[in-house]
């Protein structure tokens, strides 16, 4: 499940009209003003963004790593199966 700071990032991306994408500075100010604790959650602002982009529910315009600029992936995401999930499966067949 999403924690509480992937779907406020979500949400400020979201309502974010730039064509570039929302950059961190920003993204930070807008959650600021929606009541979020940036400088006490600073580190878990960071992890849900590498989160999302690995999630592709976010993409990166500019920059590396957690720093630069977001937006929203026009193309859904498609959902992917678990490697240990199908590895189980997998083994299960082969005692059959």
């Amino acid at each position: 499940c999403p924690h509480e700071a992937e779907i406020l990032i979500l949400k400020a991306v979201a309502a974010s009209s730039d064509r570039g994408g929302l950059s961190l500075a920003a993204l930070k100010k807008a959650l600021k003003a929606g009541g979020y604790d940036v400088v006490k959650n600073n580190v878990r602002i960071l992890v849900a963004i590498k989160c999302l982009l690995t999630k592709k529910s976010l993409v990166q315009t500019k920059g590396r790593g957690a720093s630069g600029s977001f937006k929203l992936n026009k193309k859904p995401p498609k959902p992917q199966n678990c490697k240990s999930h199908t590895a189980v499966q997998n083994w299960r067949q082969t005692l059959c």
